[in-house]
């Protein structure tokens, strides 16, 4: 089985394949998906995160380009699994950290689709003289992401954590809420 295809169309059985090659020690690609998942994440954003720091757009963009994998490798490592994690407890889950970290990553795997659009929007943009198209992929292929890496969380966590689907959905709004009352008191 091949998990990086199959979490698309089969997530529950990508996920036991995925439970049976961590008990046999086998799954050693996680940092790496974490740091390509965080660029792709950085990319997405390019404008915003790479903004001049002390007059210089070269600076803002080597620190923005830097600090985005060592980022992404705390939040995906170490913070969202332990909400997730944590929030399961809640209900009752019997996952592992181990296991939510593992659902966590793979269920950010559609956010690989920006820098393939990226790189599919090259020519065009070249073409068309506007790099907008590189660096705002249209807005509709966000939408679809972000349901795709639900759909994939929702299935992982009522896998690892079993427990219905119910619960899996209520585990993502309790953390959706928790990131939203964190943004909002750091914005004001």
């Amino acid at each position: 089985m091949r998990p990086f295809l199959s979490i698309w169309t089969k997530p529950t059985k990508t996920f036991e394949y995925l439970a049976q090659r961590r008990l046999a020690g086998k799954e050693n690609h996680l940092g790496f998906l974490i740091v390509l998942i965080s660029y792709s994440m950085y990319l997405a954003r390019f404008d915003e995160y790479s903004k001049p720091i002390d007059g210089s757009a070269l600076a803002g963009f080597f620190v923005s380009f830097t600090i985005a994998p060592l980022l992404g490798l705390i939040c995906f490592k170490y913070i969202y699994p332990y909400f997730v994690w944590k929030i399961g407890k809640i209900f009752n889950g019997k996952a592992t950290f181990d296991e939510i970290q593992v659902v966590m990553i793979y269920s950010a795997l559609p956010l690989l689709i920006y820098p393939v659009l990226a790189f599919i929007f090259v020519i065009p943009a070249a073409l068309a003289g506007n790099i907008d198209l590189i660096l705002h992929p249209p807005y509709i292929i966000a939408v679809v992401c972000w349901i795709l890496s639900i759909r994939i969380l929702i299935y992982g966590l009522s896998r690892f954590n079993k427990y219905t689907y119910g619960y899996a959905v209520l585990n993502v709004l309790f953390l959706g809420l928790i990131f939203e009352t964190i943004s909002l008191l750091i914005k004001h």
